[in-house]
């Protein structure tokens, strides 16, 4: 695969390659990583501990009804985060954690983070960076 073809590449959640935390005999959950063309990345956990839909191991990542998912982005300022999303990509959501470098989405279903990737994904780095910039 060339990379002209990994920069087209989409969000797609039924491509993501979860790995298992925790050992085989204790296992905890599950975890991916999924990093944008244009910068950023969302982590995605789910399982014991997490902020997920159900809180426990089950034997497949694909099977919980929603994730815990960290969101960070290169034109994010430490503290100004879930403005500056709402901003730059028009994404709100009303379950977050503000963490010190990430933006965490609480029990988000598999739809709505496909949702919120695509528009991440279609928005331009340089509109995202106007409107953040025109906002503040």
């Amino acid at each position: 695969m060339s990379w002209e073809d990994i920069l087209k590449q989409k969000f797609n959640f039924s491509n993501l390659k979860f790995i298992a935390k925790g050992d085989q005999r204790n296992p905890r959950g599950w975890a991916t990583y999924y990093k944008f063309p244009e910068g950023g990345y969302f982590s995605i956990i789910a399982g014991e501990g997490n902020w997920s839909k159900p809180d426990k191991y089950l034997e497949d990542p694909m099977a919980y009804q929603s994730y815990e998912v960290a969101f960070r982005h290169p034109l994010f300022n430490e503290g100004e985060m879930p403005y500056e999303m709402e901003e730059a990509f028009g994404i709100k959501y009303d379950n977050m954690a503000a963490m010190d470098f990430d933006n965490i989405f609480k029990e988000i279903t598999k739809e709505k983070i496909t949702e919120f990737a695509k528009i991440i994904e279609e928005t331009p780095k340089s509109v995202a960076k106007k409107r953040i910039d025109d906002a503040f």
